[in-house]
């Protein structure tokens, strides 16, 4: 093992671009660090290695001369070695997980990792979130089906009792949609999440995930608000995707009506994050950071008094 824990920090500073002879030293060398009584010091280490495997010693050859046997039995050797710390510390399979969030969904690797899901769940290992592999499992399908079977195949997980599972099945809606298919089309599949939704939320987020960064249709601030109001509780906590919350903050945070609309719901912590999005004034909202300045909840006044306090001490 090695002697200080600054040696780790200054491997994890190595930029990834090795000779094909260095890798074969720099993964045992960022191994070891899986098995060390600090999870900040394993997870960096997992994620060192993930990025290493899916993306970095591959990342300069071109696809045509990709060994793909090569890449398969890197992974390989990856979830060997995340099996055997799993042994050590129960929450390395856990971590392991948590980066295949956006990794392995791709061949080579997306097949062998489906493969290894399925094992997880026949025979699962102390501590493993069988129901995060069984979501990641639907993540890394393929998407080769026409649309309207991959859609039928989403769709029967949205009623799924898994939480994780409904939420990479509306995700798999959300970033698979074909724009030339319309069956079911975008506006069928939004009135079936909405209504799933609201009979139980955590599933509206993840359909708008892959989504959010284009051009917003002017309408869809207004549908979030309606699932928030009208659904069902809160939607759980999500360890792949953000909720409805994360892209009101966002769309609304321009509009001083639509913060007071989720102050009459009773959001205080969405209306004081979505209010305060902007380090600039934004037009008419004073009066909202006022109003919740006013409101019973200490926590959101007491952060609404000092956004009104820089506001009127900026010159």
């Amino acid at each position: 093992m090695p002697r200080t824990d600054q040696e780790f920090w200054d491997l994890r500073e190595s930029r990834l671009e090795f000779a094909p002879e260095q890798w074969d030293a720099y993964y045992p060398s960022m191994a070891q660090w899986l098995l060390h009584d600090n999870p900040e010091i394993r997870s960096c280490a997992m994620e060192r290695l993930c990025m290493a495997v899916f993306w970095a010693e591959h990342s300069n050859v071109l696809s045509s001369e990709r060994n793909q046997e090569a890449q398969v039995s890197r992974l390989a050797w990856l979830v060997a070695l995340v099996e055997s710390a799993q042994l050590v510390h129960a929450d390395m399979v856990n971590m392991f997980l948590g980066e295949l969030r956006y990794k392995g969904n791709t061949q080579p690797y997306s097949q062998a990792l489906l493969n290894w899901f399925d094992a997880l769940c026949a025979q699962p290992l102390r501590g493993v979130d069988i129901e995060l592999v069984q979501g990641l499992r639907v993540l890394h399908e393929s998407a080769d089906e026409a649309w309207p079977v991959r859609a039928e195949k989403w769709i029967s997980l949205l009623d799924d009792p898994s939480d994780h599972v409904r939420s990479c099945a509306a995700y798999r809606l959300g970033c698979d949609y074909d724009e030339d298919n319309l069956n079911p089309s975008d506006e069928e599949v939004m009135r079936l999440v909405s209504a799933k939704e609201i009979e139980r939320p955590g599933i509206a987020g993840p359909l708008w995930a892959e989504r959010h960064m284009g051009d917003w249709p002017p309408h869809i601030n207004l549908w979030m608000l309606d699932l928030l109001e009208r659904r069902n509780g809160s939607a759980p906590k999500q360890a792949l995707f953000n909720d409805i919350d994360f892209y009101l903050h966002e769309l609304c945070s321009n509009s001083p009506e639509q913060v007071r609309r989720m102050v009459r719901g009773g959001f205080f912590d969405l209306a004081l994050m979505t209010a305060t999005e902007h380090d600039h004034p934004v037009p008419g909202m004073k009066p909202v950071l006022q109003e919740l300045a006013a409101c019973a909840h200490a926590s959101v006044a007491r952060a609404a008094r000092l956004r009104l306090d820089r506001l009127d001490s900026a010159p």
